[in-house]
């Protein structure tokens, strides 16, 4: 027998050891208080806390792998603050700090008060405990953390927690000073902030991760001083944050509630060299006096994948504002219905903003534009449709896409059904420059389709003469196509004014006819013009990409896995596998759903080894994925 086996026996031998010694303590029973259960554990045992209020100020102790646990739920095991302590601390404990084998499950949180940072819970540097089916209520603190305060070189984790009616300056529900907090499917709900984060507050070098979170009613809000911002989430000071397949509902950041002309970031500010990933999520009726509905980035990096923005409102950015350093990126997102003075569905001067498959429908820009952007803007394979620019506080100008300075391009983009309103003594237009003609400005349209708008005309270059039109289809707008700064491109460079042939335009669907001219034969360019080519994607009744995106892990599994679909629409939904016979063997879910990111556990315990097809239908489409158990 090699040394490395002994090793491994012996090792194997004393983990049994360890795990026949653990202990489990009751409360009440083996203790009357839940500290001193706390205080006499080992490394391992548990802590069994019967239904009940517990009024005691938990410190937690120099001891690994504590689990404890609440017998039944949030619903009826309080530990309780009485506005006055705070319910629990996890103290830096230096080399034997607690790690997320330490597990605190159940239990609801409660009223904590009283103190400067962490109403609720404080954890102090090093420390990384996991809860787990928690929930922390009407916890309140003086700075940062109303709830939850995360401390520098500590890395928790909460998985499936509720943050709900706290309050604090920074960070209503939680804050985080240097640390790596991890958030899986939580829920942030009602919780206010009088300075910035509403339910989150994340600085100085945090790096921080949500997964399938939902923020609802959240506000950062001030009467005095300093704006306002993230009316859910604040990130600022070097951090780095992941939000992943997250919602955000109804949340503000305002001067004052419940109205306001100022603040930043309805649902999420980013600044001050911060580096921000927001992915799969969805943001609605979020609403900010200022800058950004639904998110506002300044002087930090951006990536956005996948969004929809629905509803939000803002003074400038109904949607987005960015004004960050590059590269910024925004992929595969969608911008619906949101209000802006400026900008209703995007706005901002990004040093170098690129923005590729996405969808700017039916945005309002109560001033001017849907898009209001400067610097350096690329769009590749965008749809814009349906937007208006009301100019109902114009200045002089009223457009649906304008650009103040730099350098704008627009690639084979689809720009159709927009609608500018005449106001007197206004230019209106679909494009507008509004800059001060200052060297390297220019505007490049290449392979676009430009159709059916409303506008008196479709380019009002302003004195900019370092303009390009190319491979373009420019049809049946109110004004003139071809006039202006445009003239001089009728007929050349592969432009043309023809009927882009649709496949069904007044349902949504701009996908191109097998004989569209903008299809790459039937042109002499040879290109595609416009985003859609034969087939692509249509888009739905309110304006929203009918796709969806399905996914199942462990895959393969045995015998549970954990099925993630994400609607970009609200959507009857029918969820179920079946056998490679084409017999359905389960039905897992059935119903309405809103819009974003859905999660739900299918337990196959009864079906045999085998391929399986898991299938999604809703409103318009299906998909599936396949599933493999292996027992």
């Amino acid at each position: 027998m090699n040394l490395r086996r002994i090793s491994f026996q012996l090792l194997a031998a004393l983990l049994l050891v360890g795990s026949l010694h653990a202990t489990t303590h009751t409360v009440p029973g083996s203790f009357s208080t839940i500290q001193s259960a706390l205080w006499a554990c080992a490394d391992g045992d548990t802590v069994s806390v019967a239904p009940g209020t517990y009024f005691e100020p938990l410190s937690w102790p120099d001891t690994q792998s504590i689990k404890l646990f609440a017998q039944s739920d949030t619903s009826d095991t309080f530990i309780d603050g009485l506005d006055t302590f705070r319910p629990l601390l996890f103290e830096g404990l230096g080399a034997t700090d607690v790690d997320t084998t330490t597990i605190v499950r159940g239990f609801q949180i409660t009223h904590g008060g009283g103190v400067v940072n962490g109403g609720g819970l404080l954890i102090q540097s090093g420390s990384s405990p996991l809860f787990e089916d928690c929930a922390f209520s009407f916890n309140e603190c003086s700075d940062t953390g109303g709830a939850v305060r995360c401390e520098s070189a500590s890395a928790p984790v909460f998985r499936r927690c509720d943050f709900r009616d706290n309050h604090g300056d920074f960070g209503g529900g939680v804050g985080h000073n240097g640390a790596s907090p991890v958030f899986e499917q939580c829920r942030f709900l009602r919780n206010t902030a009088n300075r910035s984060g509403g339910a989150s507050n994340n600085f100085n070098f945090t790096d921080a991760v949500y997964t399938e979170c939902h923020f609802e009613d959240n506000h950062a809000y001030t009467t005095e001083g300093a704006a306002a911002s993230g009316g859910a989430l604040r990130t600022s000071s070097t951090s780095t944050v992941l939000i992943q397949g997250c919602t955000f509902v109804d949340n503000s950041a305002l001067f004052t509630l419940p109205e306001g002309d100022d603040g930043y970031g309805g649902a999420i500010s980013n600044n001050s060299s911060s580096t921000i990933t927001v992915v799969d999520c969805v943001f609605e009726n979020n609403i900010t006096g200022l800058l950004g509905g639904g998110i506002f980035s300044f002087e930090a990096e951006m990536s956005l994948e996948g969004c929809t923005f629905t509803g939000n409102s803002a003074g400038r950015g109904g949607g987005v504002f960015l004004n960050t350093a590059p590269p910024t990126v925004i992929r595969d997102c969608t911008f619906e219905e949101n209000g802006a003075i400026y900008g209703a569905g995007l706005a901002g001067n990004a040093d170098s903003l690129h923005v590729y498959d996405s969808y700017f429908v039916g945005n309002v820009g109560y001033d001017w534009s849907a898009i209001d952007v400067g610097f350096e803007t690329r769009f590749h394979n965008c749809v814009i449709a349906g937007n208006q620019s009301t100019g109902e506080d114009t200045g002089g100008h009223n457009a649906i896409i304008g650009f103040y300075s730099g350098r704008m391009e627009l690639h084979n983009c689809t720009i159709v059904n927009n609608a500018t309103t005449e106001m007197p003594d206004t230019t209106n237009s679909i494009l507008h420059y509004e800059g001060e003609l200052i060297a390297g400005d220019a505007l490049l349209v290449a392979n676009c389709i430009i159709a059916e708008n409303t506008a008196q005309m479709v380019y009002d270059c302003n004195g900019l003469t370092d303009n390009t039109v190319e491979c373009s289809d420019i049809f049946n707008s109110s004004g003139p196509a071809w006039t202006g700064c445009l003239a001089e491109f009728e007929g050349a460079s592969g432009n043309f004014s023809q009927d882009p042939g649709f496949n069904d335009p007044a349902n949504g669907d701009w996908s191109l006819s097998d004989e569209s001219p903008c299809q790459p034969e039937n042109n002499s360019c040879n290109e595609l013009i416009g985003a859609l080519g034969e087939g692509g994607t249509s888009v739905g009744p309110r304006g929203l990409p009918a796709s969806i995106e399905l996914s199942a892990a462990p895959n393969p599994f045995n015998p549970e896995t954990l099925i993630r679909y994400t609607l970009k629409r609200a959507s009857e939904v029918e969820l179920a596998v079946y056998n490679m016979a084409g017999q359905r063997v389960a039905l897992i879910e059935q119903g309405q759903r809103e819009a974003g990111s859905h999660s739900v556990r299918f337990a196959a315990s009864g079906l045999a080894s085998g391929v399986y097809l898991c299938r999604l239908d809703w409103n318009g489409g299906s998909g599936t994925v396949k599933l493999v158990l292996l027992k």
